[in-house]
Parts: C-alpha cells; structure tokens; sequence
C-alpha cells in the first residue's frame, strides 16, 4: 500500500475536500505505476490519519469494510482507468474503532468479500484500458521524464512529480498541449512539479505564485500550496546573500568587487578558488543569465547559459558550452537543465569547477 500521509503534508492538502485529494493524487499516481500491487488498476492508499478517510469516504464513489479496513473507493474512468482505494485500518493500537466511524457515514457499512473484489478489480475491459493509457502515456511523458531527470542530476532538485493530464496533455482542459509549466516547492527538500499545458493556460498559470496555486485557484480547492516564488528578475536585495552562499558552497572568495551594469539592471560577480579556478556569474532574469568556469590564466573553460543561439537542444534555452575551441568558438551544446537562479543551480556549476580542477590537476 502506499502510504500518503506524507504526501498529504506536502502538498499541504489538509484542508482539501475529499474529491479535491483525490484529483491530485490521481493525476500523479502513474510514478507509482511500476510499485508491486495485487491488481494492476487498483492503487490501494493508507492512512493513519481518521479525519482524512472521513472527507475521502464523504465523496467516495463505495465506502465499504474488508480485511480489518475501512476502504474509500474511488472508481476508474476513460481519463483515468484505475481504481484509488484509501483505507484506514481501524485494529491498529489508538485507532478510532469502526463504531466511531458510523455516526459520520450516512448509511451503514457494508462488509465486501475477497471474492467479489476479485472480480471486480480483474475486470477485462480495465484492464485492457489501463495498458494502452500506461503505453501512451509512457510515450507521451518521455520529455518531461527527461527534464525531470535533468533537474535532479544538474540543480538543488531532490525529487520530480509530473503532472499527467488526460486525453491529449493539458493538465487543466484536456486539449492539445503546446508546452509545459513547472513549479517548485521548498520545504525540507526541493521539490519540482511539471506538467503539459496548452498555450492559453500556460499563459494563464504564469500569472500566479506557481502551477499549483493556479490549479487550486482555478478548480476553487482553497489550498495552501507553500512555493518558491520565481521571480523573473533577480532582485539586488538578494545579490548579497547569493554572493555569501557561493562563497559558503564552493569554498572560493570573491575576487572583485559586484559590477553592477545599470542599463542592463544585471549583475556579474566574480569568485576565486584556491585552484586558481574563476568561477563568473551574470545575473539579470531566469531567462537572461550565464554562469562562466574559467581556467587560472582566464581562458574559458565550460559555460552555462540561456541565450537563444541554440534552438536545436532538447530543453531549449539552458545550455552547457562542453569545450571551446578558442575563445568565442564553441561546439558540443547540450541542454543543461538549469534555473537560471544560482543557489539552485549549484550542482550545475560544482560539476563544470570539478571537472576542470580534475583535467588540470588542480585539486
């Protein structure tokens, strides 16, 4: 089973109707596709949480008892066809009884056996669509599994959820989807949501804190996503706490004063490590930055940057310059994955520092 107290409090969800839970839990569900299950259409949920199987069981499509559980079932659809079942097991030490939860039911709970389950839950025609939603979908995700990847390898993200919308990518209506939208979450860990939207509510979402404050406010959730708010320009208030915790993370000092280029409104900063590696940050908005690793005598070494100069990469503006010929000339782009804000892109640039300080002999 998997237990979804946590994700609960991770999406801070507490407050959700019971349908409104099980809206995002369905749409993410599919990252737990390949997890052991007696029946492939059947996600079976645990809480330990009373209060929460009462609001999952209000909105249940059956609310039934099986094997020492309360069960809230929630039914499959052609969007998508796979049962969630939450449960709730009332034999557990200080668990509410199952007496306790009558009052709040409005019929009486029936008793469902092993047998009837089984056939429900191996049912043919489900099943059969359960595979073909799988293949597409596996198809259909394919790029954002490796932005998602990307993330992970190359930023301060700890862990993705893809947010799948049915039938043809757009989370919010369905329709045909022309690009996606990402959010972040910071609480103990980086958190990144994405998802396909169409062009108009790509447009409309950006509008918003983050993706999922657009969901909630859109579908009238009345949920408290926390977030990292994304500005899209990096604001000068915050330039010398980024200029500390680059000095803090990289162990390297800065190597001149912050210049400040007033009719760009960007900044460039310039650090140096004890190798001799310059390490030069230009900062204006997440769409205008680049991140330089330079050799001790200032030739270039790697880059990282967002000008628009390579279209043909996969995540098109974020690239890493691998080598340069000379100075200026450049081959082997590739998509590096970044934010565009430094103190999450660390990882990215700790990567170009090691690599030039092994190569070197430097370390």
């Amino acid at each position: 089973m998997i237990k979804i107290d946590q994700l609960i409090n991770q999406y801070n969800l507490h407050s959700a109707l019971g349908k409104d839970i099980d809206f995002i839990l369905k749409i993410i569900l599919f990252i737990y596709k390949d997890i052991e299950r007696k029946y492939k259409i059947v996600f079976e949920m645990l809480t330990d949480n009373p209060n929460l199987w009462i609001k999952m069981a209000i909105d249940a499509d059956e609310v039934f008892e099986k094997e020492n559980l309360l069960v809230a079932e929630y039914r499959p659809c052609k969007e998508y066809p796979f049962y969630r079942i939450y449960c709730y097991k009332y034999t557990e030490i200080g668990a509410l009884s199952k007496e306790a939860f009558l009052s709040f039911l409005d019929n009486s709970l029936e008793t469902e056996n092993h047998l009837t389950l089984h056939y429900r839950y191996k049912n043919t025609s489900w099943n059969e669509e359960f595979s073909l939603w799988e293949d597409k979908l596996i198809k259909k995700l394919a790029g954002l599994v490796d932005v998602s990847n990307g993330r992970i390898d190359n930023t301060k993200i700890e862990q993705t959820i893809i947010l799948n919308g049915q039938p043809d990518g757009c989370i919010v209506c369905g329709q045909k989807a022309s690009g996606y939208i990402s959010s972040i979450i910071m609480q103990e860990k980086a958190l990144f949501i994405i998802a396909h939207t169409c062009y108009k509510h790509q447009k409309l979402a950006k509008q918003n804190p983050s993706f999922l404050h657009f969901m909630s406010n859109l579908f009238k959730m009345g949920i408290d996503f926390p977030s990292f708010d994304m500005q899209n320009k990096i604001e000068k208030n915050i330039v010398t706490f980024i200029i500390d915790e680059i000095k803090r993370e990289l162990q390297c000092d800065l190597f001149n004063n912050s210049i400040y280029n007033e009719s760009k409104n960007e900044y460039t900063l310039t650090f140096k490590r004890k190798s001799g590696v310059i390490i030069i940050l230009r900062l204006n908005t997440l769409m205008d930055y680049g991140y330089m690793v330079n050799k001790p005598n200032g030739n270039q070494f790697q880059r990282i940057d967002s000008a628009p100069d390579h279209k043909d990469i996969q995540f098109f503006p974020d690239h890493l310059h691998r080598s340069f010929t000379k100075i200026g000339k450049t081959h082997d782009v590739e998509s590096s994955y970044t934010f565009g804000f430094p103190l999450l892109d660390l990882p990215a640039i700790e990567k170009m520092i090691n690599k030039l300080e092994l190569q070197e002999g430097l370390i």
